[in-house]
């Protein structure tokens, strides 16, 4: 069966549906946690289908796994407590239900890991350490690298900014985060958010200094000695980076020239400097790009396969989160318009009272591109347009536009 079918996404629907959740206990960890997933289980229309495969993987690893609660409510107690930019200035959030679920399987799955020999020592068990048969074991955190694949004004670059923040106060005592994209404005403005964060905690300059591309701890009587740094892809050597933590924005414009991506250097660089870190994360936080052939869509290949069940990798978290927008990742007849070029698209979708159409984004997960659509002043409400539009959908962020993928 395709996977792109309505009828592969109604089997998917079909298993979260047959799921016991109770069991679950997720109202223990979080209401936050339960309201997502049940939202998801309960209303799979709402949701794309790889919404549904990362809610069944999410499942299966909570069998599979040790779940600590404690570490997700604690990094949301941070979350939290920090100020984030807005627009009536710097004010604390509270995590939304697809966002606790999202650092909650980043944050929150560990497993044990075989660290070397403890050879004539005695079978013991801790909370995080054991020796089992003369070999020395350590509870680890799970997941190494996210992709967060979301639309466009979804504070994607400033809650993320918030991973940088606990590496920075809470990771190891000589933690090194960077911020990273294609350009070096776009990485500054991560970076530049981690910084402004970190110096509502520390009014008086006691602990901390920044300058434009560098953010340390003073000398302390902690013996903290972790940074964050920004970075750009063509800039000066990267070598001797012993990253504990990665976050690349906006990795889908990366591209390549003359086979070279500078992009793609600096995310490989990053990501292999990591090898002597216990629990480093490699983050990716990008939108739709007009890139068709970049080296993110090798690595977006990879994280559907994962998600697919293609082959197996819990290192791996992967979120492709559209709002609403549930339609048109599904190719089918009752669904979407599908045509052959904008022409036809258009012809297709007169009598739906389009007014303007207008290509905008290569869509990598569809292969196709992502048309934008102005309705009539009347159907400006997000209900009337998809009612009387029927086979395009609705993007969370700007009412009054339909999207659809034209291969």
């Amino acid at each position: 069966m395709e996977v792109t079918s309505r009828e592969y996404k109604d089997g998917v629907a079909k298993e979260l549906a047959a799921v016991d959740l109770d069991s679950y206990q997720l109202d223990a960890i979080d209401g936050r946690l339960l309201k997502y997933v049940s939202g998801v289980v309960g209303h799979p229309d709402d949701h794309n289908l790889f919404e549904l495969l990362a809610v069944k993987k999410f499942l299966r690893l909570m069998r599979t796994y040790v779940f600590r609660a404690s570490k997700i409510k604690n990094f949301a107690r941070l979350y939290e407590g920090l100020k984030f930019s807005g627009m009536d200035g710097r004010k604390c959030y509270r995590l939304t239900p697809i966002q606790y679920f999202q650092f909650a399987s980043i944050k929150g799955f560990y497993r044990w890991e075989d660290v070397g020999s403890a050879e004539g020592e005695p079978d013991k068990e801790g909370k995080t350490k054991k020796v089992v048969d003369g070999r020395r074991y350590e509870l680890r955190r799970l997941v190494r690298e996210a992709i967060l694949f979301v639309p466009r004004k979804f504070s994607k670059t400033t809650s993320t900014a918030s991973l940088a923040v606990d590496e920075f106060l809470f990771g190891d005592m000589n933690a090194q985060a960077y911020t990273a994209a294609n350009s070096y404005k776009q990485a500054k403005i991560c970076f530049k958010e981690i910084s402004n964060i970190v110096k509502q905690l520390d009014r008086k300059k006691k602990y901390f200094k920044s300058t434009r591309e560098l953010l340390t701890w003073k000398e302390n009587k902690y013996g903290k000695e972790s940074f964050v740094e920004c970075l750009t892809g063509g800039s000066d050597s990267k070598d001797g980076l012993n990253a504990s933590l990665g976050i690349f924005d906006e990795y889908a414009q990366a591209k390549y020239v003359k086979g070279h991506s500078d992009g793609a250097e600096l995310y490989q660089v990053i990501l292999s400097s990591m090898g002597a870190r216990r629990e480093p994360l490699m983050v990716i936080i990008t939108t739709a790009s007009r890139e068709e052939d970049g080296p993110f869509a090798l690595e977006l290949e990879s994280a559907k396969k994962v998600l697919l069940g293609e082959y197996e990798d819990d290192t791996h978290f992967y979120l492709y989160f559209t709002g609403t927008e549930s339609k048109w990742d599904l190719p089918d007849k009752d669904s979407l318009i599908v045509a052959k070029n904008l022409s036809d698209a258009i012809k297709g979708i007169e009598s739906h009272k389009i007014v303007k159409i207008e290509r905008d984004w290569w869509d990598i997960l569809m292969g196709g591109y992502l048309y934008r659509c102005e309705v009539s002043p009347e159907f400006q409400q997000g209900e009337n347009i998809l009612v009387t539009i029927k086979k395009g959908s609705i993007h969370e962020e700007i009412w009054g536009y339909a999207e659809f993928v034209v291969p």
